[in-house]
């Protein structure tokens, strides 16, 4: 088997995306095509679309229909927006053509443990799997999907969200064809009768149900944040998988994969690979404290109606309380792990209680600097003079840099500063 010295396990969005970001560099890349995904249809937001577009994958674009408007309620509050269509099967072979356009090499089999370590041997530097919701993980309350299609019943292309006692559900309806998507717990009850209890508590979907096929697809919704050793082994939904009411699980997988390509360029070039777990994990763990605090809120929202939601606000809740990093008191300058130039390096940054990832730049002035400056000289304005010589910025970009780090406490309480 010829392989690379980079073999990514999934042609998935992010799969792609880091692979065809790599291959434009020159790295020789080798990608896993595992097998078509069933066709179901999913929406993508106007920001995934943005992403798309960065990596360049126009075929996965063009693949897509829309923008669709967002119908419907969340409880009392009515839906708005846009999204777009796109079937997984469709935009399967669409993501395929885009690796290819990249120059990625792309291996059909299923890939095993085995084969990793061989690979390895065979000279891959790194192995990274992006096959989705796969391993071990911290889970979120456990969720099943219910999809069906039916013919149209709507003149109007549009996408419906609403909420009812056991569950919440989404239509997709392009004006051709519609699908139903029904998410709940898989113990209540028969999940193969959830259509037919929602059309009884909303008779207006009637029609739409009465014309579903019988090819029901059902797939975990569930949110999960995988236990991996090695960050830098898992991309996209294998890493992290949010609940699909937190955010566009695509966006976060395409931002994972935005992550992975400084780390992977970071390890090929530098080495560092302890500074590169340490970022990924750091980012990670981020996102899984930001997504699951959403979905609290959005379960906590609607606890009212039933047993189901009330079951995964709590759920929620205590996942919430199990990844808030401890709380920053004040601000001070610790070590991190920061992007420069699209590589991963370590840095001294400025943490506060706003900002407990910390702030490296502030309109190009290293804040850390910066705050040497302001311990050494009292004059406020010898300092923005002083910075915007040894930065190469503006007066404006050192006024405002130095403003802030006043104002974080950190430059004020430790310089004595004068105006």
């Amino acid at each position: 088997m010829s392989i690379g010295e980079i073999i990514i396990v999934g042609l998935g969005p992010s799969g792609v995306t880091l692979a065809a970001a790599l291959a434009k560099e020159g790295i020789e890349v080798s990608l896993i095509d595992g097998g078509t995904p069933t066709p179901t249809v999913e929406g993508y937001s106007r920001r995934t679309l943005s992403l798309m577009g960065e990596f360049g994958l126009q075929h996965c674009i063009a693949s897509l229909t829309g923008p669709l408007a967002r119908n419907g309620a969340w409880g009392d509050r009515p839906a708005h927006g846009f999204e777009w269509l796109g079937d997984r099967a469709s935009l399967h072979g669409a993501l395929r053509r885009d690796a290819l356009d990249a120059g990625v090499t792309i291996l059909r089999k299923r890939w095993t443990a085995e084969l990793t370590r061989q690979a390895k041997k065979d000279g891959a530097k790194i192995v990274i799997h992006a096959h989705g919701r796969r391993g071990q993980a911290i889970r979120g309350p456990l969720l099943l999907a219910m999809a069906a299609k039916a013919p149209s019943i709507s003149r109007l292309p549009a996408t419906t969200i609403g909420v009812w006692e056991r569950g919440w559900y989404w239509i997709a309806d392009d004006g051709t064809q519609a699908q139903i998507q029904v998410v709940g717990h898989p113990r209540d009850g028969n999940p193969g009768q959830w259509f037919r209890l929602l059309s009884e508590t909303c008779p207006e979907f009637q029609p739409l149900i009465d014309g579903l096929r019988p090819n029901v697809l059902a797939r975990a919704a569930t949110a999960r944040y995988a236990l991996a050793e090695d960050p830098l082994t898992l991309v996209g939904d294998a890493a992290l998988a949010i609940d699909p009411l937190s955010g566009h699980g695509v966006y976060e997988a395409l931002l994972s994969a935005r992550m992975h390509v400084a780390a992977v360029r970071t390890v090929l070039r530098h080495g560092r690979i302890e500074l590169v777990r340490r970022y990924l994990s750091d980012r990670r763990a981020e996102t899984w404290a930001r997504t699951t605090g959403i979905a609290a809120q959005f379960y906590k929202e609607q606890e009212g109606r039933g047993l189901f939601w009330a079951q995964s606000a709590l759920a929620y809740r205590s996942l919430v309380q199990a990844s808030q990093p401890m709380p920053v008191r004040e601000a001070r300058i610790e070590q991190k792990a920061v992007l420069e130039n699209g590589y991963l390096c370590e840095a001294s940054v400025v943490v506060t209680p706003e900002l407990p990832r910390g702030a490296w730049k502030l309109a190009g002035v290293p804040l850390v600097e910066l705050h040497q400056l302001l311990s050494r000289e009292q004059k406020i304005e010898r300092v923005i003079a002083m910075a915007s010589q040894q930065f190469g910025c503006s007066v404006n970009a050192a006024e405002s840099a130095t403003s802030w780090l006043r104002a974080s406490g950190l430059g004020a309480s430790q310089s004595g500063l004068a105006s």
